[in-house]
């Protein structure tokens, strides 16, 4: 039985697109066309109800997941548990065949488990229908990708509002929204630009103002800087250490130590399963690139 998790497949982010349609702009955003409201929430209202202390954002328990292929069964995630607090800057590492790609798609709610319970903000994923889901995707997870999944000849402005414009937020309010989210992101004479005409860094950037545009509970990130230089990616990771310290819970998916190096806590995934699992930082503390104590460079020097 081969323990191997199904390949990604390589290319260009509209090939990416092409072989993962679950991973579409459109269908992270809206699934179905009129989704149903989860636990209460109105359609279109992208406010989060408080959580009792303590509860997890994320609780994955006893989480299996296999694909057959053929004749052939993977095992992608084994008895997989996992529970992430809100504030926390989680990476989740792992070599090809880890099964961290599977553990993305169930945390972004793309795939169901086969066995065990997802729970995010309390609320059992398995026992949502489609177009529950589509709503959890839209409100509740801000996606970032490594090829960017910005819609090519759309302004950057356009690109950030979509997920508004599935939530069914009027046209002036999510302007001023996706404007807001670009200027945090240092982008304010960039709006109308398209992404062709974008830098790899400015292209993310968009694509991480369109992410927290709709004020989600968690940022999952796949591979963020997979496409970009050296350079580039730390300021990237930078600015991940930045809406972590304002309270944003972050959860980054990652073979590089580099990005680990920036999480308060690091997840090790081997062959399916969590063989190890380090907190490196205080919950309640800064993320390492902003604590001033040395701590993220002491740990680069020691690599």
């Amino acid at each position: 039985m081969s323990q191997a998790e199904p390949s990604r497949g390589q290319g260009s982010s509209n090939g990416q697109l092409a072989e993962r349609p679950e991973l579409a702009p459109e269908r992270l955003a809206r699934g179905a066309e009129q989704p149903a409201p989860v636990s209460g929430q109105s359609s279109g209202d992208p406010g989060r109800a408080p959580r009792p202390p303590g509860q997890p954002v994320v609780l994955l328990r006893e989480v299996c997941k296999t694909y057959r292929l053929g004749e052939v069964s993977v095992r992608a995630l084994r008895n997989v548990s996992l529970a992430v607090r809100e504030g926390d800057l989680v990476a989740i590492m792992g070599q090809s065949g880890s099964g961290k790609t599977t553990l993305m798609n169930m945390l972004g709610a793309l795939d169901q488990p086969d066995e065990g319970r997802y729970l995010l903000e309390g609320v059992d994923v398995r026992s949502l229908a489609e177009s529950q889901l589509a709503e959890i995707r839209n409100h509740k997870i801000g996606f970032v990708f490594q090829g960017f999944n910005l819609i090519a000849r759309t302004p950057a402005l356009e690109n950030v509002e979509l997920p508004l414009v599935y939530a069914g937020v009027g046209r002036r309010e999510r302007r001023r929204r996706a404007t807001e989210a670009l200027e945090r992101m240092g982008l304010a004479d960039r709006l109308e630009h398209q992404p062709a005409e974008l830098s790899g860094g400015q292209q993310q950037r968009v694509a991480i103002a369109r992410a927290l545009v709709s004020d989600p509970a968690i940022l999952l990130a796949d591979e963020p800087t997979g496409a970009l230089d050296s350079h580039t990616s730390e300021s990237i990771l930078e600015l991940f250490s930045e809406i972590n310290a304002q309270g944003r819970t972050v959860i980054v998916i990652t073979h590089e130590q580099q990005v680990a190096d920036y999480a308060k806590r690091v997840v090790q995934l081997r062959d399916g399963e969590i063989v190890d699992d380090e907190r490196r930082v205080k919950l309640a503390d800064a993320p390492p690139a902003l604590a001033g104590n040395g701590a993220l460079a002491s740990r680069e020097t020691l690599a």
